[in-house]
């Protein structure tokens, strides 16, 4: 139950800042589309859904790594290093 809280907070603090990161940019494809209120809603909604995210990942993620299995902790541990530096790129360099 630990695992699927820690993606649950992990999918909640990456996903929408990757799409209004894709969706503001000039990525083929991602102009195209009449998207200015959905990005306009996901701005709107961004904070409060990392805030769950965390509080969906955090405990999740001390579980984890104190009595996961060294493989799970592995991967918990590549995966946070990759959304530390996704969430650098889409929030500090992108904006």
């Amino acid at each position: 139950m630990a695992t699927r809280f820690f993606w649950i907070g992990i999918i909640l603090l990456m996903l929408p800042s990757l799409v209004q990161a894709y969706l503001l940019m000039p990525f083929p494809g991602s102009q195209d589309l009449e998207v200015i209120t959905l990005t306009y809603y996901l701005q709107a909604i961004i904070l409060p859904l990392r805030i769950v995210g965390l509080f969906c990942m955090v405990p999740s993620a001390w579980f984890v790594f104190t009595k996961g299995a060294k493989k799970l902790r592995i991967i918990a541990g590549i995966v946070l290093v990759v959304c530390a530096g996704l969430f650098y790129f889409s929030d500090v360099e992108y904006k």
